[in-house]
């Protein structure tokens, strides 16, 4: 559990936050921003990322390359879920 812990401080203000926003890749709940919410899976043992569009899948991807993380698009009338 500690590292699915350090992963949630990373990519809510550590270096993976940084690296996002530096991508014009921000987390927020209002319709500007691509991720809308960030949370842990027991189930799956991993952190779900969810995004509101298929187009910032891929450049999430890009910048996350770590098995920790997994994308839920559930944007655009689709909900679909992938581990990066």
């Amino acid at each position: 559990m500690p590292l699915l812990v350090n992963g949630m401080s990373d990519i809510t203000s550590g270096k993976l936050a940084e690296k996002l926003k530096n991508e014009g890749i921000e987390i927020g709940s209002e319709n500007g921003f691509a991720i809308v919410g960030i949370g842990l899976n027991d189930y799956l043992n991993s952190i779900e990322i969810e995004i509101r569009c298929e187009e910032t899948e891929d450049r999430i991807k890009e910048i996350i390359i770590d098995g920790r993380y997994s994308i839920i698009v559930s944007g655009d009338g689709v909900m679909r879920r992938n581990i990066v």
